[in-house]
C-alpha cells in the first residue's frame, strides 16, 4: 500500500467513524427521527462513494485496501 492509499483510507475511516458515532448516539438516546435521518445520510454517503470510485477508476485502490 502506498502513501496515497493510506491517506485515502485514513480519510474514509475518520469520516465513517464520525457517522457511526452519531448513529450510535442517536440510537442510545432514543432520538428516532435523528436516527432515521442519519441512516439515510450514511447510506447516501456510501452510494456517493461507490459512484465516485467507479467514475474516477478508484476500484483498484479500494481492492488494494482490503488485501
Amino acid at each position: 500500500m502506498n502513501s496515497a492509499a493510506r491517506v485515502y483510507a485514513g480519510y474514509l475511516v475518520s469520516r465513517n467513524l464520525a457517522i457511526a458515532l452519531m448513529l450510535l448516539a442517536a440510537w442510545v438516546t432514543g432520538a428516532r427521527q435523528a436516527l432515521s435521518g442519519l441512516t439515510v445520510f450514511a447510506a447516501l454517503v456510501q452510494f456517493l462513494d461507490m459512484g465516485l470510485d467507479a467514475a474516477e477508476g478508484r476500484i483498484a485502490l479500494d481492492r488494494a485496501l482490503w488485501r
